[in-house]
């Protein structure tokens, strides 16, 4: 996907200071870069400007991809240059706001960018008026530049520092992709292969970068503040695992929130991945972090905190524990709610699949994060909600695991549809009533998704569960097993119809998933059993499940769903999960696995 950003439209707020702006553009001045004078526009009217990109084919390479984002790390706009014959090329970035902007230019082998990439180079750039650079393609370089020559990085945050080579003309060059090595110095951060800086401690140190074929050498300043982190309402620390299918709807998702991120006591903390290289259409290659900021575009405004590059495995527990660890001591608030956003597949795959992973699916890694891994990822914290943006979630397996780890747990036990909450209609309630409780704030999701447009026909449900009542609903749970073991004889032609009838979720053939409403299920149990001892059983889950469930809603299409489901797998199929089941919390606690062995 190619963003236009209509930045004038917007509050652009930098992470560096205005001192810091005037050092950026008097060192951006390289080789082949030369700036016009413009005359400025009337009052009220944003000033524009235009970057004219020159290159001289001088060697083989015959295609170029020229990519310009934004200072907050957006991409404004990516284009194709092809050679034609011997003679110079051009592009042209019209109607830009004038501000800073980062260029980067890959050199190919074949036009149409096919081929092998031969070339790289990137820089900063002051764009006014009329503004043009010229680069000249296969010249070996005479010496490196790297820009800007200084910098101020708060803390957290990053900074992508850019290199490119300078000819004996003092052109502006490409060097071989992966040839030049980055260090930092001084103890103030760290840096990546590619250049991006991460700030990590207060004071000032250097960047440099160094080409291994020639030795050349450029370096630059970077002075990092770090400041006492501002204490809010409410922090919502968002997990968007886009690096799937999804990818698209993430994009819709953030400028939801954007959209309704308009009081600076409720904040919304991001991470998010998108991998090109697994589907070409994201709109960026990466893992970052972003604090939302308000806009009300069609674009992404919102700033990037830290931009953390490949390698991160968002379908791994460590990941998602150190979003969480950083998003806590670096945006404190009263209170502090998560989110993951992915897909999700209950307590496990269904039956057959080779993996019982269960959420939040890294499609570039191939992993995803298992329910009994979530100790892992949330540790010792406790927050006032998770909530998960992820199909068939709200399950008994699923919320006694995080139990210790949230107030409230929330989510659907069905699959809901791809575009999951709808943002800005769930968190307008917490931006024009923080102060409420969360109890009664956490309403908004069931509102949301039931008041959702274009929602009406599909499988709605959405539910809040009370944390400190699971542990009587898993004694009541308990308790029904036990009967159930005790009297399985009796049940060889109840059970298969109640699996017949019952309310179930994400059904599908060969073979289906066994995911059924809880209160049906039982309810059906009481109904039919005729043992006294499993009707008091069933009143006492029953009765239970009602104390847990704080909000509960459904559509017509998921009719039967009362709030929270539980597995009712036949054994016959159970046993291949059994020893899965065993790793859960309620797995442990209860005899509900027991008799699932040998349900019939």
């Amino acid at each position: 996907m190619l963003w236009l950003v209509d930045l004038p439209n917007r509050e652009v707020q930098p992470v560096y200071n205005s001192k810091m702006r005037a050092v950026l553009v008097g060192s951006l001045i390289l080789g082949g870069l030369v700036i016009a004078a413009c005359g400025g526009g009337g009052a009220g009217t944003p000033a524009l400007a235009s970057l004219r990109y020159q290159t001289s084919w001088r060697g083989a390479s015959q295609s170029q991809r020229v990519t310009l984002f934004s200072e907050q790390g957006t991409q404004v706009r990516s284009l194709i240059l092809n050679r034609a014959g011997t003679a110079n090329g051009e592009l042209s970035f019209d109607s830009l706001p004038q501000g800073s902007y980062r260029l980067v230019a890959e050199l190919f082998s074949q036009t149409d960018l096919v081929g092998v990439q031969t070339g790289e180079l990137s820089t900063w750039l002051s764009v006014g008026g009329s503004t043009t650079y010229r680069t000249a393609a296969d010249v070996a370089l005479a010496s490196l530049k790297v820009t800007p020559e200084s910098r101020t990085v708060q803390a957290p945050g990053t900074f992508p520092f850019a290199k490119a080579g300078v000819a004996s003309d003092g052109m502006a060059t490409f060097v071989a992709p992966g040839s030049v090595a980055w260090q930092a110095f001084g103890g103030v951060g760290a840096i990546s292969a590619t250049g991006n800086f991460q700030a990590q401690a207060a004071g000032t140190g250097s960047v440099r970068a160094t080409h291994g074929a020639s030795g050349q050498v450029s370096a630059a300043s970077v002075t990092v503040d770090k400041s006492t982190p501002r204490r809010t309402k409410w922090t919502i620390l968002i997990y968007i695992n886009a690096a799937n299918d999804l990818y698209s709807y993430s994009d819709l998702n953030m400028n939801q929130l954007e959209r309704v991120a308009g009081n600076d006591q409720v904040r919304f903390i991001v991470q998010w991945k998108q991998s090109q290289s697994k589907f070409r259409a994201s709109s960026f290659d990466g893992t970052r972090r972003y604090e939302v900021r308000p806009d009300n575009s069609g674009n992404i405004a919102s700033r990037v905190i830290e931009d953390l590059g490949s390698g991160v495995d968002m379908g791994r527990p460590e990941s998602l524990r150190d979003f969480l660890t950083w998003g806590t001591e670096n945006f404190p608030a009263d209170r502090t709610g998560v989110i993951v956003w992915n897909h999700g597949n209950g307590w496990r795959r269904k039956p057959g699949s080779p993996t019982p992973r269960a959420v939040s699916y890294d499609d570039e890694t191939g992993n995803a994060i298992q329910i009994w891994e979530l100790g892992t990822a949330f540790g010792d914290r406790k927050f006032e909600f998770i909530a998960w943006d992820a199909s068939l979630m709200q399950m008994m397996e699923v919320a006694y695991e995080v139990r210790n780890n949230a107030t409230l747990v929330i989510g659907s036990q069905e699959s809901p549809p791809p575009a999951g909450y709808p943002y800005d209609s769930i968190f307008a309630k917490f931006r024009d009533t923080p102060d409420d409780t969360t109890r009664n704030l956490s309403k908004a999701f069931v509102d949301g998704m039931l008041g959702a447009p274009g929602y009406a026909n599909e499988k709605i449900t959405q539910s809040v569960l009370e944390t400190s009542k699971l542990g009587a609903l898993a004694t009541a749970l308990d308790g029904l097993a036990g009967e159930l073991l005790t009297h399985n004889g009796t049940l060889t032609t109840l059970v298969p119809t109640i699996r017949n009838n019952a309310q179930r979720y994400s059904w599908s053939p060969s073979p289906p998933r066994y995911f059924y409403d809880m209160s049906d299920v039982v309810t059906r149990l009481k109904a039919g059993s005729n043992v006294a001892s499993i009707d008091t059983a069933c009143d006492q889950v029953l009765a239970a499940r009602t104390a847990a469930v704080v909000w509960a809603g459904h559509n017509m299409n998921s009719a039967g769903s009362r709030g929270i489901a539980i597995d009712f797998t036949p054994g016959n199929i159970f046993l291949s999960s059994s020893t899965d089941y065993s790793r859960l919390g309620f797995g442990q606690a209860t005899k509900w696995d027991d008799w699932l062995a040998l349900a019939p």
